[in-house]
């Protein structure tokens, strides 16, 4: 099923990219698919829709994120920032 709006992010394991964020910071997903890591310390972010599901992961310098960014509006720009400073 295509998950189309905003959603809410929890932070399961600190990483840079969602420094200054707070859980539950609501971010824009357009998609109908998500993955599963191997390792559950690479889960950067979950979000529940259906059932909680991975939506970022992070390891070492790779960073990829389920949700759109720069659809986000200030929280987008937030991330993105930190991505830039990264």
């Amino acid at each position: 099923m295509p998950q189309i709006g905003w959603n809410a992010l929890r932070f399961p394991t600190p990483t840079p990219l969602f420094a200054g964020l707070e859980n539950e910071a609501m971010v824009y997903f357009v998609h109908s698919y998500y993955c599963r890591p191997d390792a559950s310390m690479a889960v950067a972010a979950e979000t529940e829709f259906i059932a909680p599901y991975c939506s970022a992961v992070a390891r070492e310098n790779i960073y990829g994120v389920q949700f759109h960014p720069e659809k986000s509006g200030a929280v987008g720009l937030h991330i993105l920032d930190n991505f830039a400073r990264i």
